[in-house]
């Protein structure tokens, strides 16, 4: 069966997205898992004698040897990198006043380079964008930092009497996940009437709960060149909130803004970028202070219920509007429509799945990250 993706977005008010590589893959920075060109793959190739091509991302073996870390944030992530449609679709949600927050498992800073306020986005895992002493927690000149790194050499601290290592702003394996992650996921997802993930298989705890934080009633919409076991694919009636559109994420993007009349809106943003592409984004912090996370009341991202308050004011009415009539008649393969009073409640689901999903939550409650 089909359904129209106006089924999901014609009622939405708060949109939460959820990120990963995938999205990045057309700004020319690979993702983890492809066959032959994925990061693990060419780790694997570059580091034979490494544990694993996930040991180059431990902050044990970070600080045992962090030359193949940099070597690859060289050739990968240091480059002149420019966002991609998606970044500017998610950008473009924000100005509409239809999105909550971006939740991002990226740390190329590519969204706030596309736009979006840094209010607006909560790295999971951390970003390339700040760095800090391993042992002294004082942060680095981020442009000194960069151009140690392109010369090829180790960034240590400049503090007197500390020669750390200067570590990237990333939550490495082993690490914990920010507080504010923790803080602001549970609030955030449960006012959402949509979530958006793209380009991500959700293999990762924590950040792979959030789907389940979400209440039982939320649309849930899907960009990814596969499907992923946290959505139900299924044909049934049961299914009445999971959309799923397979396929190149930035066609699929382009798609969807087409139906919705936002083609033009998103264009222009692409041209702007690409007008200014060599622009950065400065990282959020100044040398010589300490690190500290961004969490509870310092925070510079406002709470869930303040912001979708001012999201559901009545700012987004006009586009959803706009977005039911341009798409009540096109169609993506996904969920069938829900009967009447079905979204009154969740999808029946057996005592089984229920406690599984219980128990993974748990289990992911530690905070650290975890290899897939």
């Amino acid at each position: 069966m089909c359904v129209c993706v106006s089924c999901v977005l014609s009622c939405v008010c708060v949109c939460v997205c959820v990120l990963r590589k995938g999205i990045s893959v057309a700004a020319g920075i690979p993702d983890y898992r492809s066959p032959g060109s994925g990061i693990y793959e060419l780790v694997k190739k570059q580091y034979p004698n490494l544990p694993s091509p996930q040991s180059l991302f431990s902050i044990e073996y970070f600080r045992e040897d962090p030359r193949p870390y940099f070597t690859l944030t060289k050739e990968r992530f240091l480059g002149n990198l420019t966002p991609t449609r998606a970044h500017h679709f998610i950008n473009l949600l924000a100005k509409k006043k239809i999105l909550l927050r971006c939740y991002t498992q990226n740390v190329d800073g590519l969204e706030q380079q596309a736009g979006l306020p840094e209010s607006s986005v909560l790295e999971a895992h951390g970003s390339i964008r700040t760095a800090a002493c391993l042992e002294c927690q004082t942060k680095a000149d981020m442009q000194q930092f960069r151009a140690t790194i392109m010369d090829g050499g180790i960034p240590h601290c400049s503090q007197p009497g500390c020669e750390g290592v200067i570590k990237p702003g990333i939550v490495f394996y082993g690490e914990s996940l920010s507080q504010a992650f923790h803080h602001m996921a549970p609030s955030d997802m449960s006012a959402a009437d949509l979530v958006i993930v793209m380009g991500t298989s959700l293999r990762v705890a924590p950040f792979s709960m959030l789907l389940h934080k979400a209440r039982p009633t939320t649309a849930r919409l899907l960009l990814n060149m596969e499907m992923i076991s946290a959505f139900d694919h299924s044909e049934k009636d049961s299914n009445y909130r999971d959309v799923a559109v397979l396929g190149d994420v930035q066609a699929s993007v382009a798609t969807i803004s087409q139906k919705v009349g936002w083609d033009k809106e998103l264009r222009a943003l692409i041209g702007k970028d690409e007008s200014s592409a060599t622009k950065r984004i400065p990282a959020p912090t100044s040398p010589g202070d300490k690190a500290e996370p961004s969490v509870g009341k310092s925070s510079s991202i406002p709470p869930a219920a303040a912001a979708s308050q001012t999201i559901r004011s009545g700012a987004a009415t006009k586009d959803k509007q706009r977005m039911h009539a341009h798409l009540s008649k096109s169609t993506l393969k996904g969920s069938p429509k829900p009967s009447k009073g079905q979204h009154s409640g969740p999808a029946k689901s057996s005592s089984s799945s229920t406690k599984a999903a219980t128990a993974r939550s748990k289990h992911a409650d530690s905070g650290k990250a975890r290899k897939p």
